[in-house]
């Protein structure tokens, strides 16, 4: 799976991939992408999402997909929260 996504054109890695079931037994797929820089700068990210969706839907006939879309060293810098807490 992870072969088909960063097979995808400007994909440069797949990261925290999760697929799973869920109680209705539709299957969903939840994961990191990770772009190239010059995606977010020119505006074509949501053109690869859509390309990465399609991917999924069509080569492992998923119902569902969640992707969340990071530019290279994003994962590296983290999770730690900057700023005030929100109450």
């Amino acid at each position: 799976m992870r072969d088909h996504l960063t097979g995808v054109d400007h994909v440069l890695e797949v990261h925290d991939l999760h697929a799973s079931t869920v109680a209705t037994g539709l299957p969903v797929l939840t994961a990191h992408v990770v772009l190239a820089d010059e995606c977010f700068r020119d505006g074509h990210a949501q053109e690869i999402l859509r390309a990465v969706q399609e991917c999924a839907a069509e080569h492992f006939e998923l119902g569902h997909t969640t992707f969340q879309l990071e530019a290279p060293g994003f994962h590296a810098a983290g999770s730690e929260c900057v700023g005030t807490p929100v109450r």
